[in-house]
């Protein structure tokens, strides 16, 4: 198993635990379709941290759902993964919290700092050839020169 699958594991693992055990695939959906029209409404409302959050909630109980009780035609798994990754990607290459997004992308980015692994100098530059093989960055030779002369993000 490659570093990056042992990372996305660990994030989504610690995504999941913010989802009680418990509730079977049907009760997870319907409280994320619940969770995704109180956002829609407190968006009306020009309540946008309130709706990120409740939509990102919502993200989380349909993976929780998909991942435990997986079906054919899933997705929520494939897009945590996408979203752990895309965000280590912004890790190895320094890249900050941008303030400057929506409070959706700013919940999420957060969000999955949190769950992600801490990363020493070490595994930065060894994710470097990983995420270049999965398309999340690109020239990794310049990549691992950046890491050896700046400090880690």
């Amino acid at each position: 198993m490659s570093r990056i699958d042992e990372i996305a594991i660990e994030a989504a693992v610690n995504l999941l635990r913010n989802i009680p055990w418990g509730p079977g695939r049907d009760e997870l959906l319907a409280k994320a379709a619940k969770l995704n029209s109180e956002a829609s409404f407190e968006r009306g409302w020009d309540n946008y941290s309130t709706a990120a959050r409740l939509n990102w909630n919502a993200d989380l109980h349909q993976f929780a759902a998909e991942a435990r009780f997986p079906r054919e035609g899933d997705v929520m798994v494939g897009r945590m993964r996408e979203r752990v990754l895309g965000r280590l990607s912004e890790l190895v290459r320094g890249v900050h919290l941008d303030h400057d997004v929506s409070e959706l992308t700013r919940t999420v980015d957060l969000a999955v700092d949190a769950a992600i692994p801490s990363l020493d100098d070490e595994d930065r530059v060894a994710l470097i050839d990983e995420l270049a093989a999965e398309a999340f960055l690109d020239d990794p030779d310049f990549w691992k020169s950046e890491a050896a002369v700046r400090p880690a993000a």
